[in-house]
């Protein structure tokens, strides 16, 4: 009896050191910060800097995008309008994506979107998204968990746990979402996010053909 507490109790140590272990801390020009569970592959590409990594069978992605000089908004009307154009930019049903639910919610104050819809990543694999996006500093966020499991368990903790790592650094008397000038909010919110949309495809692309070697090695070996 003694020995099977002691094997439970050592069980439970193990999974708590493997829940508790450090991810990489991303710092977002001291704005942001997000914890992945690796070291994320960064690339920049005008100013649109893409942060990934995959894990097991789910991608974290992270985008951040440089507005200044190209976007005002004026008023949460705007930012609402902003934030509708994402999602009808992003999810298109002619492409295979289908939107599940949305939500407006606050990241620290800040008036933010959050959604999830589904993606035809090939004819046998559906992904599973869920994004948060939030606009401030003339900087747009897009935060990305997509998984093929959205029912698993250890999925939906491991997608909370990405999604509620992000944290705004930034100054409070300073972080500001609207200015005194307005612009074509809904416009540039849709074509934002057909590019959330297109660097999403390539994420799952690219994790599918990591979990095909993968099979394949361990079919070889």
């Amino acid at each position: 009896m003694k020995l099977k507490l002691l094997f439970s109790f050592v069980i439970l140590l193990s999974c708590a050191d493997a829940h508790s272990q450090p991810g990489y801390k991303q710092n977002f020009s001291d704005l942001a910060t997000i914890a992945f569970p690796d070291t994320p592959k960064t690339t920049n590409n005008s100013g649109t800097i893409t942060y990934k990594t995959t894990s097991d069978s789910n991608s974290y992605i992270v985008l951040v995008i440089d507005l200044q000089g190209k976007t005002t908004l004026s008023s949460a009307a705007d930012l609402d309008t902003f934030y509708q154009g994402v999602i009808e930019g992003t999810v298109n049903p002619a492409k295979h994506t289908e939107i599940i639910y949305r939500k407006n919610i606050l990241l620290e104050g800040q008036k933010a979107l959050e959604f999830e819809y589904s993606f035809r990543a090939d004819p046998s694999k559906t992904a599973f998204v869920y994004q948060r996006c939030v606009f401030f500093n003339n900087k747009a966020f897009a935060i990305m968990f997509a998984t093929f499991n959205n029912k698993q368990t250890n999925n939906i903790t491991l997608k909370d746990k990405f999604l509620n790592s992000f944290s705004i650094t930034a100054d409070k008397k300073t972080t500001r979402q609207f200015s005194n000038t307005s612009n074509l909010a809904y416009i540039l919110g849709h074509a934002l996010g057909k590019f959330f949309a297109y660097a999403l495809i390539i994420g799952m692309l690219l994790l599918i053909v990591t979990l095909i070697r993968k099979k394949t090695m361990k079919t070889v070996s």
